[in-house]
């Protein structure tokens, strides 16, 4: 994989009274350490303030780091929950994390990460979600 990369992440929540997807795609670079994985890329929020995201990709495993304008840093594990806060300029939440499902497929040229996972929020109400991550060399 080259070291410049086109990042597409698609988000899915499913709640029971409303359901939706949004997808981010950027510029961004790979990188490969003995510990995995990595790519990194920002995001730009609604108010145009920009978010830098890692994705560190095992194994076994995905970590997904923000910081930025919101600061996380939450760990896919399958079959485990983890719980993370989730730091914005509103305040912080905790979010608890339970993987259900992780999958990951490592070419010379593609990435393909999805994860399947149940989301609360302070102790909340959950909801199940998916994100789908692919990552291409940059023409």
């Amino acid at each position: 994989m080259t070291k410049d990369v086109l990042v597409r992440v698609t988000g899915r929540h499913l709640m029971e009274q409303d359901s939706g997807e949004i997808e981010v795609a950027a510029e961004g670079s790979y990188y490969e350490k003995s510990s995995g994985h990595f790519l990194a890329y920002d995001e730009v929020q609604e108010g145009g303030e920009k978010v830098h995201v890692v994705l560190k990709i095992g194994a076994e495993r995905v970590d997904m780091m923000r910081s930025g304008v919101v600061k996380t840093h939450m760990e896919f594990l399958p079959g485990r929950t983890t719980t993370n806060c989730y730091y914005t300029p509103y305040g912080e939440m905790l979010l608890t994390v339970t993987t259900d499902e992780l999958a990951t497929d490592i070419r010379e040229d593609r990435i393909e990460v999805r994860i399947r996972y149940r989301l609360e929020i302070d102790g909340g109400t959950g909801s199940s979600a998916e994100i789908r991550i692919t990552a291409v060399p940059r023409d």
